[in-house]
């Protein structure tokens, strides 16, 4: 079960006003143009809107919708009637121009907003080449075929972190609803995961050190516990090459599993989702698998299978392990359902040394784990943890200079918080 809520979000408090500023001045503009008289005082309540945003929320306004859902700043919005259908509105005028994300930062100035109204009077009337990028100042935009997190310029590692905050904000969400007896639509969460696997394919390194940034003092949340084993199952199901639908599958199940804890009840319970589509048989039969493993396990309910055993050799109340010995754990031992060439590939997979293990080094420094090695196979690049909190730089083990290894070291056995690490660059 998850915590409830114990009131609205700055999110949830400042959005709404912000969304209806927005609504308003596009939709008059869709009616009349920039000259008439509510134009400049629509335009001003946006930049108050935004300059209260920013000083409660603490982040830069960030908006995406996907029919009738809408998410600002990785959260997905809970609306009432009249906000529900301004927002609503907001993204079709939005889907109109072209746009599939917004952002708008406070420091947004009043000719930046009566620049892009211009370009975005002319985008609803269908001129494809009117907004211009880059031209706005604070206010950026994704087009519908882009990633809407291209409107943070991030690196690989941001991209990840965004999208992993997204995906658990979805997540608790879900499991909210769930508790509340509610099944909501599955489209937000499931267009969150084909973003995930499209990064993923290319930068797999990141996504797949995400999994240990965790408090390894305590046991994880149901709803971190689901991402982390969507994550593992999407990486483990693209080094086997499966495709596009399996991917989204393995993930949608993994979490759907995971937030429903009546397992004699979980088939059912995952039917009852809206959103499955073309997923359903493939989610269904990964539940019914997880809940009745078998010689005729399918793949997606084995690799399931195979993840949920090792995430529970790492935690503190079932094994505290470090990550190499989860994984020969689960080598020698796989679960049932489970055929041993597939655990064979998961622990090759997986490494030696998997990203985001610790390792002791000869000198008594511990580090974290951040690729392999360019030099030597089967060895790693890492970083040391300073007492500082912060992360040293990186060093390759391959090195002849470099220290050796002296063991693997459980991360909950030292009790150590890697969501607070810092790097020291």
């Amino acid at each position: 079960m998850t915590d409830p809520h114990t009131g609205p979000t700055p999110v949830q408090r400042h959005s709404p006003k912000v969304i209806g500023a927005i609504y308003g001045l596009f939709r008059n503009l869709e009616v009349h143009d920039e000259h008439n008289q509510l134009f400049e005082q629509l335009t001003l309540e946006i930049l108050h809107a935004l300059v209260a945003f920013e000083s409660n929320v603490g982040e830069t306004f960030t908006l995406q919708t996907y029919g009738q859902e809408a998410v600002v700043c990785s959260r997905l919005l809970r609306l009432d009637d009249t906000n529900f259908e301004r927002t609503t509105m907001l993204g079709k005028l939005l889907v109109r121009a072209g746009i599939g994300g917004l952002m708008l930062g406070g420091s947004t100035s009043k000719e930046n907003v009566e620049h892009f109204s211009r370009d975005l009077r002319q985008a609803l009337k269908g001129d494809t080449t009117a907004l211009q990028r880059g031209a706005y100042g604070e206010i950026l935009f994704a087009t519908l075929e882009e990633d809407p997190s291209a409107l943070h310029a991030t690196r690989p590692e941001q991209l990840a972190l965004w999208l992993f905050a997204t995906l658990l904000d979805l997540i608790c969400t879900l499991a909210q609803a769930r508790d509340e007896g509610q099944r909501p639509s599955l489209l937000p969460l499931k267009r969150v995961l084909q973003r995930i696997s499209e990064a993923a394919r290319k930068h797999g390194a990141v996504f797949q050190l995400l999994p240990a940034v965790r408090d390894y003092k305590t046991q994880l949340t149901i709803p971190h516990r689901a991402a982390v084993e969507a994550l593992v199952g999407l990486g483990f199901g693209i080094r086997l090459g499966l495709n596009r639908a399996e991917l989204l599958s393995i993930a949608v199940a993994a979490i759907l599993c995971r937030i429903g804890d009546q397992e004699e009840e979980l088939v059912s319970e995952v039917l009852s989702y809206q959103g499955l589509g073309e997923l359903g048989p493939t989610v269904l039969l990964a539940a019914h698998d997880l809940v009745h493993p078998s010689e005729e396990s399918g793949l997606v309910g084995q690799l399931l299978s195979l993840v949920r055993t090792y995430e529970d050799a790492l935690g503190p109340d079932e094994g505290a392990l470090p990550h190499a010995e989860a994984i020969e754990r689960t080598l020698a031992s796989p679960p049932a359902g489970v055929e041993a060439p597939l655990a064979s590939m998961f622990a090759a997979w997986q490494g030696k040394q998997p990203l985001g293990s610790l390792l002791e080094l000869d000198e008594g420094q511990v580090a974290l784990v951040f690729g392999p090695s360019e030099h030597v196979a089967g060895s790693s690049r890492v970083a040391s943890l300073e007492e500082s909190g912060e992360l040293g730089p990186l060093v390759d083990l391959g090195d002849s200079s470099a220290p050796s290894v002296r063991q693997a070291v459980s991360p909950v056995r030292l009790e150590l918080d890697l969501t607070q690490l810092r790097s020291g660059s």
